[in-house]
């Protein structure tokens, strides 16, 4: 088992999930509701974690993530990275 662990709901039913990350083990992708997907995720760091969850985002769907305050911390640091570094060029 992963030592750092979340769970994001997506408004994509698990098909679309699977084609989309195809890295994703199939075994942690339940749905949950209609178009609705339930990703388990899991990693050995949050900086792992936090990669995962960005492909996760890079979906460009309407999503939840329930993760430890350790794990939102981290994702605040680098959302806060990125707003410092400004628009991409």
């Amino acid at each position: 088992p992963a030592e750092h662990r979340a769970e994001a709901v997506v408004e994509l039913a698990v098909p679309d999930v699977l084609v989309r990350l195809r890295w994703l083990n199939p075994r942690r992708v339940d749905p949950a509701g209609r178009g609705r997907s339930r990703l388990r995720l899991g990693a050995s760091s949050t900086t792992e974690l936090v990669g995962e969850l960005i492909d996760v985002l890079r979906l460009g769907v309407p999503t939840s993530i329930t993760s430890s305050d350790e794990l939102r911390a981290t994702l605040r640091e680098v959302a806060a990275s990125i707003d410092a570094s400004g628009s991409p060029r």
